[in-house]
């Protein structure tokens, strides 16, 4: 993922990550075991900018318990430019090594959403998603289920299959 983007010359700190399914397998509700919680709170503990959209599963919250220990890292020993777009509670999350357990909710996936998205990332290829759409409308996909290679789209985004 942040290859991905270091080559599409973003970063992952305040990148609009925009993450499609996040239930452990295709076309149920069932979260236990998912990637994407693990995923998600990677990229969150990397200030990036998560949103996901499942039409399975409209909220979920990633409970303290079931994330992995984070890494104690003082912003204080930042240059303050970087730590000025921090907010005071991410900032004092990450010096205490915490994870940001704020809820998230399913967005809608409209054309909007997936153009101002700065990287598509299919987690679970759900099948009432419309990946053709999603391949002319985002700017890049990391497709971790090969659907999109499987679909015949792909001609707008660039995408990086994993």
């Amino acid at each position: 993922m942040s290859d991905a983007l270091n080559d599409f010359g973003l970063a992952i700190r305040r990148a609009r990550i925009l993450v499609l399914g996040v239930t452990y397998k295709e076309d149920v509700e069932d979260m236990r075991n998912s990637p994407a919680i693990s995923v998600i709170e990677w990229l969150r503990a990397k200030c990036a900018h998560v949103r996901y959209h499942d039409p399975f599963v409209p909220r979920f919250q990633v409970k303290e318990e079931d994330q992995p220990p984070a890494p104690h890292r003082d912003l204080r020993a930042d240059p303050v430019e970087r730590r000025q777009n921090v907010t005071t509670d991410m900032a004092q999350a990450i010096s205490e090594g915490r994870r940001r357990t704020d809820p998230l909710e399913s967005c809608e996936l409209t054309d909007l959403e997936l153009e101002k998205a700065d990287c598509v990332l299919v987690i679970t290829a759900h099948s009432a998603i419309d990946y053709d759409r999603v391949a002319r409308k985002a700017q890049l996909i990391v497709d971790t289920r090969n659907v999109i290679a499987r679909q015949q789209g792909g001609e707008g985004a660039r995408i990086i299959p994993l």
